[in-house]
């Protein structure tokens, strides 16, 4: 009973991370008034098969990143996939952002935790790291997402002198709102370890370097592929984007990191918007969604009154 209680409610609502899902049905002219017939990756991943989670999906359609990523859902399951792009690179796009005039110093986005694990590196070695940048990369601004924001690790970094900066914790625009507000205001994009920052900095033309030690991730989620005390370097994706920009301060883009970033969050393979809006409307009409539409609405309701702002 539960788990056809589970499958009802995933069929019938939505409540994807950084609001993927606004984002993409902005890109696709999908009506945003609509559910998502589909599943989607939710940020770049240095793993070679897919996720066990996704693979769970009740949607009859995938939607990922990449070439890569299409080809090694095929081999593992057998609902449909599409390349839908990076999202917030359409966002990006879409909205014609670029880096301020004004732009000065350096983002540093922190190696960050979330609902499903946590990483641990030595915060005041990075603080060291940070402060010695020369002076073109200075100010260094700290940017934490909000559950490290809690843990109090901001402290540490407010302790050092560091503004810090945040996207905030919203399944609304607001967090690819305010995440290419930071970048806007940067010349330059640092880290401790490859994340999905990395290449929305670099295609928005920001040269991004690895700096410090690199964390460990400890995760709680149930996928036999993925170590419960990890670090990017363990995956073969991983260890080439960890190369690539193991460069030390940089006021450049390569060529070489600019390809590699082009075709992991796969802009330039991916469906157009007109495809987009014909596979989504095709997979809306060949799952009834007609008929679950006041359900959905009722249920997203009901989300946006216990998640106030995180849910749009």
């Amino acid at each position: 009973m539960r788990a056809a209680l589970r499958k009802f409610i995933e069929h019938n609502s939505e409540m994807y991370a950084y609001g993927f899902n606004l984002v993409i049905k902005e890109y696709a002219r999908f009506p945003a008034h609509l559910p998502m017939p589909c599943h989607m990756e939710h940020g770049w991943t240095a793993l070679t098969p897919p996720l066990t989670t996704d693979l769970r999906t009740c949607k009859e359609l995938m939607l990922v990143f990449s070439k890569r990523r299409k080809g090694v859902w095929q081999k593992e399951s057998r609902i449909p996939v599409e390349i839908m792009g990076a999202p917030f690179i359409h966002y990006r796009r879409m909205h014609h952002l670029a880096v301020s005039p004004s732009a000065s110093g350096t983002v540093a986005f922190a190696a960050h935790s979330g609902s499903e694990g946590n990483v641990d590196y030595d915060l005041e070695q990075h603080c060291k790291v940070l402060k010695e940048l020369p002076a073109e990369f200075q100010p260094v601004r700290v940017c934490l997402i909000h559950p490290d924001i809690q843990k109090g690790r901001d402290r540490v970094y407010r302790r050092h002198g560091f503004e810090i900066v945040s996207p905030g914790w919203t399944n609304g625009y607001g967090f690819v709102r305010n995440s290419y507000d930071i970048l806007s205001r940067s010349k330059y994009a640092t880290s401790n370890v490859i994340g999905s920052y990395t290449f929305h900095a670099v295609e928005m033309g920001l040269p991004f370097f690895l700096l410090g030690e690199e964390p460990v991730g400890t995760l709680w989620v149930d996928d036999p592929n993925i170590l419960r005390n990890e670090k990017v370097t363990h995956y073969h994706y991983g260890r080439v984007a960890t190369e690539l920009f193991s460069t030390g301060p940089t006021q450049t883009i390569s060529k070489e990191q600019r390809e590699f970033v082009l075709e992991e969050t796969g802009v330039n393979d991916c469906l157009s918007r007109e495809q987009l809006n014909r596979v989504l409307w095709d997979a809306f009409k060949q799952n009834h969604y007609g008929r679950r539409v006041p359900v959905y609405l009722f249920l997203n309701a009901l989300r946006r009154l216990r998640y106030g702002s995180r849910f749009q």
